[in-house]
């Protein structure tokens, strides 16, 4: 993936067909449900920050920028309010695919 726009693109996609690769309070799980980091060859799901993380682990230009259409999308201005938006108690997946799939037309 060479752009944000890819990336955002990219998690909604995986999201709608797979749900079950979403968590909430850790930025990826194991299969055991242990919290891990992201580029864990072992994680199975991740927030949403981890998704986007995972898929441009050695860009970090790549992931500010995508990070920041979800800011935009959110409006918020931090990084701590994309995890707050992904782990509220009353989240859904189908929320975190929208808010994925509004970010990616900026």
């Amino acid at each position: 993936m060479n752009t944000p726009k890819e990336v955002l693109l990219d998690i909604a996609r995986e999201l709608r067909e797979q749900p079950e690769k979403w968590t909430r309070e850790a930025w990826a799980r194991t299969p055991d449900g242990r919290a891990t980091f992201p580029a864990d060859p072992r994680a199975t799901c991740w927030c949403l920050g981890g998704h986007v993380r995972r898929r441009a682990p050695k860009d970090p230009e790549l992931i500010r920028e995508s990070l920041q259409r979800l800011h935009k999308t959110l409006n918020v201005r931090n990084h701590f309010s994309v995890a707050h938006f992904n782990d509220a108690e009353c989240q859904r997946v189908e929320n975190v695919i929208a808010v994925c799939e509004e970010a990616a037309k900026l």
